[in-house]
């Protein structure tokens, strides 16, 4: 059976590679405050 690129196993799949430019900054944050850690974005010029 072919895997779907999107499907939520291949999706975790990238996770666990750290293949994080597959995902958006968004997502990312999604996945960790689901996860129930503490998100926290500094941004600097």
């Amino acid at each position: 059976m072919l895997q779907n690129q999107n499907s939520p196993s291949s999706r975790m799949s990238d996770l666990v590679r750290a293949e994080f430019d597959r995902f958006t900054l968004d997502s990312l944050v999604t996945f960790a405050i689901r996860a129930g850690m503490h998100v926290e974005l500094r941004l600097a010029a």
